[in-house]
């Protein structure tokens, strides 16, 4: 299923449709239309003003399409939150819109509502693309693929070393990282998280187009382990067949 399908699957109709009328409201600078959708925690003095500012920001021209590229949904007791995102396409320009609705047993609401100019739409701007990228990208990029390299191959030595003791139970302690590091390709953004933990052979997410690239590797500890206690882990050659040995020769004796 393609980001376009889950979208559609995720998004209820009646809710994209009153998203997109909001934003047709907007552009026509229907201010009583738009007043009457706004949650009333958010009703101020100043909300008129600002309106009206939104109003001049969105001056760019016609709205060429109007997509959904972001939904997430959260109900608690008769209250449902939704999280959402739009891009807005122009001639000349593209923009932006985060919102968050409330819907209960008053309707819908606006609870939030965001608008930010983007140099162009999100999938051009989250694809993964060397042009123009930093050192920082390129050194993010080499260690997760080293860290990837490492985290398999331990992996395969493990399954492929003979008489290893417990081998299933190493084979997973390969796996497992602790300390994660997460960049974000489009942003160049990075971030420690010092005490998590997991389970990774692949450090490459991007959740969909219009969604940023995520690279992130663990220190792989386990595997390092692995290396270490692998020689004493390895049975000696021919280790059963003298316990067996031994063990006739003492129900032998017995005899």
């Amino acid at each position: 299923m393609d980001h376009g399908e889950l979208i559609k699957k995720l998004l209820p109709g009646h809710i994209d449709a009153f998203v997109k009328d909001t934003i047709g409201y907007l552009k026509q600078k229907d201010l009583e239309n738009v007043l009457a959708r706004l949650d009333d925690s958010i009703k101020d003095e100043q909300v008129e003003e600002s309106l009206v500012q939104l109003f001049e920001y969105m001056d760019k021209g016609d709205i060429i399409a109007v997509m959904a590229t972001g939904v997430h949904s959260n109900q608690f007791v008769e209250t449902t939150t939704y999280t959402l995102s739009y891009q807005l396409q122009y001639p000349e320009a593209y923009q932006l819109v985060n919102l968050v609705l409330l819907e209960n047993s008053n309707g819908l609401s606006i609870k939030q509502f965001h608008i930010n100019d983007i140099p162009d739409s999100l999938d051009v701007l989250n694809k993964f693309t060397f042009t123009g990228k930093s050192l920082r990208h390129f050194l993010f990029f080499g260690v997760t693929i080293a860290y990837m390299l490492f985290i398999i191959t331990a992996f395969v030595v493990c399954i492929r070393t003979k008489n290893l003791q417990t081998k299933w139970l190493w084979a997973i302690i390969t796996t497992i990282g602790f300390c994660e590091f997460i960049f974000n390709w489009t942003t160049g953004v990075w971030e420690v998280k010092p005490f998590s933990f997991g389970f990774k052979f692949s450090s490459f997410i991007q959740p969909s187009p219009y969604f940023p690239s995520i690279l992130g590797f663990y220190v792989p500890v386990g595997a390092i382990i692995f290396f270490i206690k692998r020689t004493s882990l390895i049975k000696p050659e021919g280790t059963d067949q003298n316990n067996e040995e031994m063990l006739s020769d003492e129900t032998t004796s017995q005899e």
